[in-house]
């Protein structure tokens, strides 16, 4: 929009007067643009008494005498986002007041995700400028509320395909299908008994087909639920979609099974987690853990694989505990997080299951059980929001074998046969990355600050993965001959595991061979367990950074600086 001065004024107080504690205002644009008189517009807005002066020597201003505190940020001379951090300026982002930073695109990898952007330009007219503003979710730490399976025609209505889109369900107890067509309209049937896939499956597509119009040679895409389930019904509902797929001249989508589940757990609650858990038969379960975002994209919390019923529980409760501090952090202690169990193995699991839900009340974690199985319209929906299309010759049934659950249990003494692959990180692993920062720190990395990192010529990152879940990673800065060590986390669910040793052994490995002699690196006093980490790497204490750590309520703690010296050849 073209605004002159007195429209950008008032452009800035009517902002001012709508925004709320925590929100991010980043002012870009050239020198004379106007953003020292937007952000006094704002604070106008924001009912701040006193007179707004640009802080570029000071670098920050605060000012209380407004409805909310306003924290006034200039980096026009900043010599590095390093900088930036160093002096604690990034808490402000994170505080009960608003933040206006003006020159933000010099410190855009810091800034939050929810940030209301607003660019400045010169115009040809001296007196006008052009502004364009953008915004994002409100919160970086809030997740999306599961829709309720019946609306999933409403929910992604605005995402319909081209071209109509069949979707199967067989590898539950009762199978279904679900059609949506180009103007959004689903249909959906299922059989009316248990085990009928095989006489029930195709009578069931044409009544489908005839009730929504569509003729099969219209048909765009065919999804399936892939698995893991009932094997019989995997093969049939894979074998019937390729034949589909294969007559029809059309793409197929192969959905993983466990993570519909994310759109049958429709809750109010805003941090509902989806624990869909199957009878795998021989006292184990398929089972996984799963979170919606409030992006769209599905937070792994437990990966799905097949388990020993201890083993599952004991890695759903360490991250849903992460989880809880995350939520708290984000949305305080009322964050409504709800852990909901379902799936046809819960009968089987009973009494743990039970005991699983009495200890997460005693934490303070709701959780339920849910007695709901599989479903076409929750596999319509994760085909129509993350779905890839592939040739039918591709399509293959997820099995999670029940003899891996074994091999997994072997592998925990064979060292030499580790159930992940440790490899330098790439640009598609940093949204796995992110999900451990949260669950791991209570001021994590932001999305677009690690892939700024990454991108770095000087940085360095492996990351360990198990079957596309990354369950570990690790990062560097190399200068001359050392290394600094910046971060390195284990998603909560598969610690004591070896995989940050692994992690940190491999970036080390790599660092060496580009001539690094000597490692580096900052932990808080008061983490204990990571110093005990680091000295049985190899790691010893050099000194103490003081004040280097933000910690909460304007007070700073003491960083432990640590090196481990190689000797040089």
């Amino acid at each position: 929009m073209l605004l002159n001065e007195e429209q950008v004024k008032a452009y800035g107080r009517e902002l001012g007067q709508k925004l709320s504690p925590g929100d991010v205002v980043a002012l870009v644009g050239e020198l004379g643009a106007g953003k020292t008189t937007l952000a006094k517009a704002i604070a106008e807005g924001l009912g701040v008494k006193e007179p707004v002066t640009s802080p570029t020597f000071a670098l920050t201003g605060e000012y209380r005498s407004g409805r909310l505190p306003l924290y006034h940020i200039d980096v026009y001379r900043l010599g590095s986002i390093k900088d930036f951090t160093d002096i604690g300026c990034d808490e402000y982002f994170y505080g009960a007041g608003v933040a206006v930073v003006e020159w933000a695109d010099r410190i855009e990898g810091l800034l939050p995700a929810h940030a209301i952007r607003i660019e400045l330009r010169h115009t040809e007219d001296p007196d006008v400028r052009e502004v364009e503003t953008a915004s994002s979710p409100r919160s970086p730490l809030s997740f999306s509320r599961s829709p309720a399976i019946d609306s999933i025609g409403e929910v992604f209505g605005n995402n319909r395909p081209t071209k109509p889109l069949l979707a199967i369900e067989t590898t539950g107890p009762v199978c279904s299908v679900a059609l949506m067509t180009e103007d959004g309209k689903v249909c959906y049937r299922a059989a009316g008994q248990e085990l009928t896939h095989l006489t029930s499956l195709i009578p069931m597509i044409k009544d489908l087909l005839e009730e929504a119009g569509v003729k099969p040679k219209k048909l765009g895409l065919v999804a399936v639920s892939a698995g893991p389930g009932s094997f019989t019904g995997i093969r049939i509902g894979v074998a019937t979609a390729r034949a589909l797929a294969q007559s029809l001249d059309i793409p197929a989508i192969k959905v993983p099974t466990l993570k519909t589940f994310v759109y049958i757990s429709g809750s109010d609650d805003p941090y509902t987690v989806a624990c869909p858990i199957f009878d795998a038969r021989r006292s184990q379960m398929y089972a996984g853990a799963f979170m919606l975002e409030e992006d769209g994209r599905i937070m792994t919390l437990v990966k799905a694989d097949a388990y020993d019923p201890d083993e599952y529980f004991s890695a759903l409760g360490a991250a849903a505990a992460a989880l809880q501090k995350l939520a708290v952090r984000a949305a305080g202690p009322d964050a409504g997080m709800r852990i909901k169990l379902m799936g046809d193995g819960l009968p089987e699991f009973g009494k743990m299951v039970e005991k699983f839900i009495e200890d997460a009340a005693a934490s303070g974690i709701e959780a339920c059980a849910a007695p709901v199985t599989q479903d076409a319209r929750a596999t319509l929906a994760c085909a129509l929001a993350h779905g890839e299309p592939i040739p039918y010759e591709e399509l293959e049934p997820v099995y999670i074998r029940k003899a891996e659950a074994q091999r997994r249990l072997d592998e925990k003494n064979d060292t030499e046969n580790k159930p992940y692959e440790t490899r330098p990180a790439a640009e598609e692993d940093v949204y796995g990355i992110s999900i451990i920062e949260r669950l791991s720190f209570g001021e994590p990395w932001l999305e677009q600050s690690i892939l700024s990192d990454l991108r770095l010529e000087y940085s360095d990152y492996v990351v360990c993965e198990s079957e596309g879940h990354i369950t570990g990673y690790a990062g560097l800065h190399l200068i001359l001959e050392e290394g600094h060590i910046t971060n390195i986390a284990v998603h909560p669910a598969s610690r004591r595991r070896g995989i940050g040793s692994a992690a940190l052994a491999e970036l080390m490995r790599r660092a060496e061979a580009k001539g690094v002699t000597a490692f580096t690196l900052e932990v808080r006093e008061s983490d204990e367990a990571a110093i005990r980490f680091y000295e049985k790497q190899g790691f010893v204490s050099e000194g103490i950074r003081k004040d280097y750590y933000p910690a909460g309520g304007g007070e700073r703690e003491n960083a432990r600086l640590m090196w481990l010296r190689r000797d040089k050849d």
